[in-house]
């Protein structure tokens, strides 16, 4: 489904306290641009380092300084920006315009590709390119998330068109205060804004064990393989039916 700039516009930013008790913080959210990227790649390292396999990933061994680490790391997230079926948006502190948060998604016309992230010998096309990837375990990297497409398909099925979130970030220290909430919210109304009853599109995430309450809370429910480290949930929004089996 084409995703314009009138639907991105921000919904109404709930001033009350978050569930965790402290104030909400005021975000705008939209579209990234490429000056964005670095704190995407930043805030992503600092809110999955208790549960990413970093080291896996990017061996200590291998791993460049944090200036090249991080610019590699925005090259390869230029690509993401790039790619016409991934929705980068950020959300932005409306006073100090600090990015705070981001979320990645996958547009529905897109979802039966291979998450953007993952890197084939083939898609590396410049010296840049190439690059970009040293320092990385592309057979650990790569065989995470086609892991997580994979399982996905299998239990969503080949026939369902759908989101996918993937993934989702806040700062931590702006964890807690809504950013999350803000940034799940303003895709949850572009979805339900696009629903019919004979052509809904989900939105489909891993869950994390900490994100759990929040998108259960937004709307979500467990799907698939409970027992997964980080087991699938999905949201159908105002469009319950069809669904496929479990």
């Amino acid at each position: 489904m084409p995703v314009n700039a009138e639907q991105l516009a921000t919904p109404p930013v709930d001033k009350k306290r978050s569930a965790a008790g402290k104030p909400r913080l005021g975000v705008t959210i939209r579209r990234a641009v490429e000056s964005d990227l670095a704190d995407t790649v930043l805030i992503f390292w600092s809110a999955f380092s208790p549960f990413y396999p970093f080291d896996s990933t990017e061996p200590l061994s291998q791993r460049a300084c944090h200036t090249i680490r991080l610019r590699r790391a925005v090259h390869r997230q230029k690509k993401a920006l790039d790619n016409p079926g991934y929705l980068i948006l950020v959300a932005e502190e409306e006073q100090t315009k600090e990015i705070v948060g981001w979320a990645g998604y996958i547009k529905p016309e897109a979802c039966r590709l291979s998450h953007p992230w993952i890197a084939e010998d083939e898609t590396l096309k410049t010296d840049e390119d190439r690059e970009a990837w040293e320092g990385v375990d592309r057979k650990v990297h790569n065989g995470l998330w086609k892991g997580c497409d994979e399982y996905r398909w299998k239990v969503l099925g080949a026939d369902l068109d759908h989101w996918v979130l993937a993934p989702l970030a806040v700062k931590p220290s702006a964890q807690g205060q809504g950013v999350g909430t803000a940034l799940l919210q303003h895709v949850n109304s572009l979805v339900d804004t696009d629903n019919t009853p004979a052509g809904p599109s989900p939105i489909y995430l891993d869950a994390s064990k900490a994100g759990q309450q929040l998108y259960l809370k937004m709307g979500y429910e467990f799907y698939g393989d409970r027992a997964r480290d980080f087991p699938g949930m999905i949201r159908w929004g105002k469009c319950k039916m069809p669904r496929p089996e479990e």
